[in-house]
Order: C-alpha cells, then sequence, then structure tokens
C-alpha cells in the first residue's frame, strides 16, 4: 500500500473496541421495549452505522420510535458504556508514526462527536487528530458521506492522496461516493466479505499495517 497524505479514520472498529458498552447499551435500551436480543450477528450489525438506522433495518421501527430507543440507548451509553472499550492493538503507534510522517489525520464517524472526542481524549488519542468530525445528536447529520466530505473540506484534502480508513461497508461506500480510496480492517465488525462487496481498495488486518 502506498503512503496517503492524509488518513481519515472511522472509530468503533477501527481505532477502538467499543463493543462491550455498545451492546450493554443497547440491551438496556430494548428492554423497555420487551426486546431481548442475544443475537450476536444481530448486535454487531448496530456497530458502526447510526442506531437509528440499525433499529429501522433491524426490527422495522418506525422513525419516532427509533429516535426513543436511540435516546434511551444514548442516556445508557453516557452513565455507563462510552468508556466500556479498548483501543485496539498497533492503533496508538501507527497515529503516532503517521503524525511524525506529516500526514493529515482526521476522524471521521458516525458516533456523535461529543462522545468521539471524549473517547479519543479519555485514551490518549486526541493529540494525533488534526480534525474530528462526528455526528449530531439529533440524527439528521449521520451520513458518511457527509462525514467525509466535511473531513476534506475543512482541511482541502487532495482527494487523490486521501485514504479512508474503517471496518464496515458504510465506510467503503461513503468514501466512494466522495471520491476517496478506503482501506477495510478486518479488526472490526465488518468482516472480509462485506468490506469486499463494498468494493474496498485494500483489505488489512488492523491500522498497524498502514505503517
Amino acid at each position: 500500500m502506498k503512503n496517503f497524505a492524509a488518513y481519515l479514520f472511522d472509530l468503533d472498529g477501527t481505532l477502538v473496541d467499543s463493543k462491550p458498552g455498545i451492546v450493554d447499551s443497547l440491551k438496556y435500551a430494548l428492554s423497555f421495549y420487551g426486546i431481548i436480543e442475544n443475537d450476536e450477528e444481530k448486535l454487531n450489525s448496530f456497530i458502526g452505522p447510526p442506531i437509528h438506522i440499525s433499529m429501522f433495518n433491524n426490527y422495522g421501527f418506525d422513525e419516532q420510535k427509533s429516535m426513543e430507543v436511540t435516546m434511551r440507548y444514548r442516556q445508557r451509553y453516557a452513565e455507563k458504556g462510552i468508556f466500556q472499550c479498548a483501543v485496539f492493538p498497533k492503533a496508538k503507534d501507527a497515529l503516532k508514526v503517521l503524525a511524525e510522517r506529516g500526514a493529515s489525520i482526521c476522524l471521521a464517524t458516525s458516533k456523535p462527536q461529543i462522545y468521539a472526542e471524549s473517547i479519543l481524549k479519555r485514551f490518549g488519542l486526541k493529540g494525533y487528530f488534526n480534525f474530528i468530525q462526528g455526528a449530531d445528536m439529533a440524527g439528521k447529520f449521520c451520513e458518511k458521506f457527509d462525514i467525509i466530505t466535511a473531513c476534506v473540506s475543512a482541511l482541502s484534502l487532495d482527494k487523490n492522496k486521501t485514504l479512508m480508513v474503517g471496518d464496515r461497508k458504510y465506510d467503503v461506500l461513503g468514501a466512494k461516493l466522495a471520491g476517496i480510496k478506503c482501506a477495510g480492517v478486518l479488526c472490526g465488525y465488518g468482516g472480509r466479505a462485506e468490506l469486499s462487496a463494498a468494493g474496498a481498495d485494500y483489505v488489512i488486518e488492523n491500522i498497524g499495517e498502514l505503517i
């Protein structure tokens, strides 16, 4: 893989293993609606895309109900789940090396920005980022294409020299729509089949392979 001038990173499943906190908060929120979810594949599908969209995809919840359960999820997540995560091995070292090389480093996540910044700060990663773009709390600005485009615009990045790095098809599809290449990482929750089917330009084990 060639070196790029700029790197856009997803957060959940790419830089941090956030599954414990997300799953705990999700089960808590669903319990109010009489849903006891233990299907591992279905639970994993919530890691990456906006929660309210996953609610519709998995349970057919209408917009109002999806936002209601999302608010219960966020309440639990803010109180307990947010720091129930761990930085993936080699992630911090990779960010350090890329920063030392002079690359522009951005966070491009569908997680609400307030949560994303708190996680980066808690685990000593925030200082490596030139720009951080997350979703809004209203669920109106959460599509990966919009988030990627905001990063590119904010730093006036050359699309031909920019790489999106993420673990789900949403990262790949958003990058392709934005006109940049994407590397899919296997340490997260999409898997090789999902990433390849979406058209990832590269598939790597973890972000350590970027260096």
